[in-house]
């Protein structure tokens, strides 16, 4: 879908478990890189249903199940993610993608958020719309 990108997470794995790299090195010297925020779902619970009009959102799903919708606003394309296995995912939404993650699972997973913002856009420009109900 136009507006929305699984991108690598830079990912090793042996023995003990994983280790991603989620933020390159030139965005976090860049100084590209706004407010990081750690939202935990618990069973059941449903986080996002928004957009940004402005904002590149990175979300990192670091455990699962998780399912996600994702809704372009300009050509009305939807699509649904099954985050079920194989993660960590990072997602890369562009302004004017509604999103919205569901923990399909029976424990708490977590998500790791940053966002990136062309210089003089305002601090916050989250528009809530209920895609995911």
């Amino acid at each position: 879908m136009e507006g929305l990108e699984f991108l690598d997470t830079n990912k090793h794995s042996d023995r003990r478990g994983w280790v991603a790299w989620p933020i390159p090195e030139k965005m976090l010297q860049s100084g590209e890189i706004h407010n990081i925020h750690v939202p935990l779902l618990k069973p059941g619970a449903i986080r996002g249903n928004h957009y940004h009009s402005n904002t590149t959102e990175y979300v990192l799903v670091q455990s699962e199940p998780c399912s996600a919708l994702f809704k372009n606003r300009t050509t009305g394309e939807q699509q649904e993610s099954a985050l079920n296995g194989g993660g960590p995912f990072l997602i890369k939404i562009s302004p004017d993608i509604i999103h919205a993650f569901k923990n399909t699972g029976n424990s708490d997973i977590v998500l790791i958020c940053f966002e990136e913002r062309p210089p003089g856009s305002p601090e916050s420009d989250c528009i809530r719309q209920v895609i995911l109900p």
